[in-house]
C-alpha cells in the first residue's frame, strides 16, 4: 500500500499544484487588471465588465496551466516512454535492451528493474535455445556421419568379413545412440512441460533398485565391478516407470566412470519420513565447477566424458526428481569418485 500511496500522492499533489498555480493567476491578474482601470474601459456596464475581465482572465490562466501540465507531465512519463520504446524493441527480438533507474519515483525504478531482470532472463532462455539447438544437432551429426561412412565402406567389394562385421557393429552403434538421444529429448521435452507426475502408485523402492541393477548386469560384470549393495525396505508414491529411469541412469553413470575391477556402493535408509538412496563409485570424480553444470541438458564435461553419453541423463534425472518432490546431491573429488544421494518422500 505504501509503493501505491506514494505514487496516488504525487499525482494528487501535482493536479493541485497545476490548479492551485492557475487560480493564483487568475486571481492576480484581475486585481492588478481592476486596479490599473482596465477591466472598466473594456464595458461600459460596470458589472458586465467585471465579469468578461474575469472570464478571459480565467481562459488564459487556464491555458497557462494547461501549457504548464504539459511540460511538467511529459517529464514525469519520460521513463514510461522509454519503457514503452524497450517493450517493443524486445517485441523485435532485442534482449540487450536495458533502462536506467532514474525516477524520481521508488515504484518506477522497481518497474524498470523488474523489466531489466525479465530482458536479462529472456535472453538467457534465447541463449540456451540456441545452445540446445547447437548440442542436438552435433549430437544427432556425429552417428548421422559414423552410419553414412561405414555405409560407403560397405559398398566395396574389398572388404574383409571381419571388417564387414566391425562396421556393421558400429553402424548398430550409432543407430542406438540416435535412438537413445531421441527418446531422452522427447521424454525431457514432455516432462520439461509437466507440473505433477502422473499415473503415481505406492510400491518397494528397494525391490526397484534390485531391479534397475539386474537391468545394467551386462554393463558392471563386464568391468568386473563390485557391487556393495545395502538396501532399508522402504516404501514410496511415485511414477514407477520414470522413477526406474532415474536409478538406470545413476548407476550407468557409476558404472561408465569406475575402473576395471572398481567397487560401487548402493545403500539405501529411511528417516525422518523421507528415503535416501546413495550411489557412491570411486571413479575419476568431478571437480566444484563440473559438479555445478552436470545437471544442465547436454553438458558432458571433460572429454573423456563426452564419449559416454549424450549429456541428457542427469537433466532428465533432476527433472523427474522435481515432479516426484525429491531432491538430488552430488559429492565428489577428481580422482577418488562421486556419491550421488536422492532423497524422496516415503509413502
Amino acid at each position: 500500500m505504501k509503493k501505491r500511496f506514494t505514487i496516488w500522492a504525487a499525482f494528487v499533489a501535482f493536479v493541485f499544484l497545476i490548479l492551485l498555480t492557475t487560480l493564483a493567476i487568475t486571481v492576480v491578474s484581475y486585481f492588478i487588471a481592476n486596479r490599473l482601470g482596465m477591466v472598466e474601459n473594456i464595458v461600459e456596464e460596470p458589472g458586465l465588465s467585471h465579469l468578461l475581465s474575469f472570464v478571459l482572465i480565467l481562459w488564459v490562466s487556464l491555458m497557462l496551466g494547461t501549457f504548464l501540465s504539459l511540460i511538467f507531465s511529459k517529464k514525469m512519463l519520460k521513463n514510461i516512454y522509454e519503457l514503452r520504446d524497450a517493450i517493443r524493441q524486445v517485441a523485435a527480438g532485442n534482449f540487450s535492451v536495458q533502462i536506467e533507474e532514474n525516477s524520481k519515483f521508488g515504484e518506477i525504478n522497481t518497474l524498470l528493474r523488474d523489466f531489466n531482470k525479465m530482458v536479462k532472463d529472456l535472453g538467457s532462455i534465447e541463449t540456451l535455445k540456441d545452445d540446445f539447438v547447437t548440442s542436438v544437432s552435433h549430437e544427432i551429426k556425429t552417428p548421422i556421419a559414423a552410419i553414412k561412412g561405414c555405409v560407403e565402406l560397405l559398398k566395396e567389394q574389398t572388404l574383409t568379413e571381419e571388417e564387414q562385421k566391425e562396421y556393421i557393429s558400429l553402424m548398430d552403434m550409432s543407430v542406438r545412440r540416435l535412438s537413445v538421444l531421441t527418446a531422452n529429448i522427447l521424454r525431457l521435452s514432455k516432462l520439461d512441460n509437466q507440473e505433477i507426475m502422473l499415473n503415481q502408485k505406492r510400491f518397494a523402492l528397494d525391490e526397484q533398485i534390485r531391479q534397475a541393477i539386474l537391468l545394467l548386469e551386462h554393463q558392471w560384470s563386464a568391468k568386473d565391478i563390485n557391487l556393495n549393495i545395502s538396501l532399508e525396505p522402504v516404501h514410496i508414491s511415485a511414477n514407477k516407470e520414470l522413477l526406474m529411469q532415474v536409478w538406470i541412469n545413476i548407476i550407468d553413470n557409476a558404472i561408465k566412470f569406475s575402473g576395471s575391477g572398481g567397487e560401487i556402493r548402493i545403500n539405501s535408509t529411511q528417516s525422518d519420513g523421507n528415503a535416501y538412496i546413495e550411489v557412491a563409485d570411486h571413479g575419476i570424480g568431478m571437480d566444484d565447477d563440473t559438479i555445478k553444470l552436470i545437471f544442465q541438458k547436454f553438458y558432458q564435461g571433460s572429454e573423456c566424458r563426452s564419449n559416454q553419453g549424450n549429456g541428457l541423463g542427469l537433466a532428465l534425472v533432476k527433472r523427474i526428481l522435481e515432479l516426484t518432490g525429491g531432491e538430488i546431491t552430488v559429492e565428489s573429488r577428481p580422482g577418488e569418485g562421486s556419491v550421488f544421494t536422492v532423497a524422496l518422500p516415503a509413502a
